[in-house]
């Protein structure tokens, strides 16, 4: 079987076919390792971005920009033993503390979630009813 396109060169795939889907879905969730390092305290400088909502700028990390226009900035924080213990203590008992991300948080969200999607307490009664008067 032959492509309707079989002259469309494979530099020209991302323009003409992935162009529209990009920025569509959002991979700037955060990581793992994230986590880790504010468990350990250690100061993040991270590029300025959403992270899932869990950091925020200059709450719990040094925003970089992207072009590093604010190096220096970055540097001076990172220089301010006082500016960047407070961060880190802060990210610290914001993020892993709190328990907000916790494995316990997370399995009590999806058990919220499905009671809400699937669950619903008047679907059962509709289902259980159904099933006894068939029964009759």
């Amino acid at each position: 079987m032959e492509s309707n396109h079989s002259s469309v060169g494979y530099e020209e795939i991302p323009a003409n076919l992935l162009a529209s889907h990009e920025a569509r879905v959002a991979v700037n969730q955060v990581s793992p390792k994230i986590f880790e390092a504010i468990r350990l305290r250690t100061a993040l400088v991270l590029f300025d971005a959403a992270y899932s909502g869990v950091v925020q700028p200059d709450i719990h990390f040094i925003p970089l920009r992207k072009d590093f226009a604010n190096v220096d900035e970055v540097l001076a924080n990172l220089q301010d033993d006082d500016y960047w213990k407070a961060m880190t203590e802060r990210a610290c008992n914001d993020v892993v503390v709190s328990g907000k991300y916790s494995f316990r948080r997370f399995v009590e969200g999806v058990d919220a979630d499905m009671e809400r999607q699937v669950l619903h307490i008047d679907s059962r009664e509709r289902l259980v009813a159904h099933i006894f008067a068939d029964r009759k």
